[in-house]
């Protein structure tokens, strides 16, 4: 199964247990968006530079709830999205 098919659920738990990093997640959503939307025109504007940055920021943050897990995550930490 590839990282974009999960549930949101599933992909929270990969983030938390470490089995899968926000990086990870965001560059498998990336390149599922490059293969598609030269068909789908869904995006008017990428950023993956900053999609980059963001899940790396994200990780930083993910690593230390694991250390300390007493500051809770919210459930979408760590999950892209997009706006449309």
């Amino acid at each position: 199964m590839s990282l974009t098919d999960l549930t949101l659920s599933e992909a929270s738990a990969l983030l938390r247990s470490g089995k899968a990093s926000s990086l990870e997640l965001t560059e498998a959503c990336l390149a599922r968006i490059e293969s598609l939307d030269s068909g789908l025109h869904a995006f008017l504007t990428l950023t993956p530079d900053l999609a980059r940055q963001s899940a790396a920021s994200t990780e930083q943050r993910i690593t230390a709830w694991r250390r300390n897990p007493s500051n809770p995550l919210h459930p979408l930490t760590g999950i892209p999205f997009a706006l449309k």
